[in-house]
């Protein structure tokens, strides 16, 4: 029985003609994976740009912030402490919220008599139900006001850890493809002898 690969020898395929479909199924041409077998494979292998992106937008936001005054910082991080005091609340707030819940619940099946023996793994099964899936004491820590230069300091560590990791993915993204078309191009030039 054929497979997806081998269906174009059924189909009276060339030799050049499956050894480019079953390139697909090797490490080069992953990003292909989910094509249809018969989508054109590309001359090259292109980078995809998250990681570019990623790492323009990291570069701007430091350059922002090393524009930022004291002042500015010290306001920006008085903002973003009140929204994080209010977003603790919130889901504190809510965690109680679910905890009652799951404990009214709890109260009701540990009450509830079976209505025979053979039900009674069916309560069982409930209570370890809302043990398994009750809400955890998560401990919510309260947030912590920053000073203007303490909130400019983590915000430029975090911006930099960012570019620095992005701009290094990027580059091993942009190696990748390289070394795809590289062997892309020598497959071509073996079976075509020309480069593709």
């Amino acid at each position: 029985m054929s497979t997806g690969y081998t269906s174009i020898i059924d189909d009276g395929g060339t030799f050049n003609d499956y050894v480019m479909r079953c390139v697909r199924g090797i490490g080069y041409l992953y990003r292909m994976r989910d094509d249809p077998l018969d989508a054109e494979i590309p001359e090259e292998i292109k980078p995809e740009d998250h990681h570019k992106v990623e790492a323009d937008k990291s570069r701007a936001r430091v350059s922002e912030l090393l524009e930022t005054t004291i002042n500015d910082a010290t306001g920006y991080a008085r903002k973003e402490f009140s929204e994080s005091v209010k977003n603790r609340q919130e889901a504190l707030e809510q965690h109680a919220v679910i905890k009652a819940a799951y404990d009214a619940m709890r109260l009701q099946v540990q009450e509830w008599t079976p209505p025979t023996p053979e039900h009674e793994y069916l309560k069982e099964f409930m209570l370890s139900q809302i043990e398994i899936g009750k809400p955890l004491n998560y401990g919510y820590s309260a947030p912590i006001l920053l000073t203007g230069e303490q909130w400019l300091a983590k915000k430029m560590e975090h911006f930099a850890k960012s570019l620095a990791y992005h701009e290094d993915e990027y580059r091993k993204e942009v190696a990748r493809c390289t070394k795809a078309s590289m062997y892309l191009n020598a497959l071509c030039l073996a079976l075509d002898g020309e480069p593709r």
